[in-house]
């Protein structure tokens, strides 16, 4: 989920007048932004705008790398829910299912050099993972007696699983020990 919203808007209902369904959806406003969730879908990126004589909406669902654009002729005509319907039959009819994220190179290269680190440190590999201020709280003689000591209270530090991808640079990935 986008966290972007810096204004809230409150939940609404809403009743389809084509289905006769019912719609709850939920949002906030940021950096230009409209950042909604409903029963369809978990995240709703928009925009519109418009002048006299135009309108416009641009409505992305992120999860599902789609996005319409919307023009018309009419001053602020009123895209936003004809543009949401729009994506909902269009996921609805093809079959689309939300993309599944892949871990970039760069975090599974992360998370194989922090799992070398807790097994065995080694100052040069501190250095090229961590910040440059990474050890300003402690000296780094105290970074490396812990984790000498973390690993000296297990027996086998096995490596850690594969990362599960909140995004392609963010994820959770968890070591598993035996003594």
């Amino acid at each position: 989920m986008l966290h972007l919203a810096q204004r809230r808007a409150p939940a609404s209902v809403v009743r389809d007048r084509a289905t006769g369904g019912v719609q709850l959806n939920a949002g906030g406003y940021g950096y230009g932004l409209r950042i909604a969730q409903n029963c369809s879908f978990k995240t709703i990126v928009s925009h519109g705008g418009g002048l006299p004589g135009f309108g416009t909406v641009m409505t992305w669902l992120p999860d599902y790398g789609l996005g319409i654009v919307a023009f018309g002729n009419l001053t602020y005509t009123g895209w936003g829910g004809i543009a949401t319907n729009a994506l909902d039959a269009l996921v609805a009819k093809s079959g689309l299912h939300p993309r599944q994220p892949s871990p970039s190179p760069a975090l599974t290269d992360a998370r194989d050099k922090v799992s070398r680190l807790v097994v065995n440190w080694d100052d040069r590999l501190a250095d090229s993972i961590a910040a440059d201020k990474g050890f300003m709280r402690s000296p780094r003689l105290s970074e490396s007696s812990a984790a000498r000591s973390m690993a000296s209270n297990t027996s086998t530090m096995r490596s850690a699983s594969r990362a599960a991808p909140a995004s392609a640079m963010l994820g959770v990935s968890r070591a598993a020990q035996s003594r």
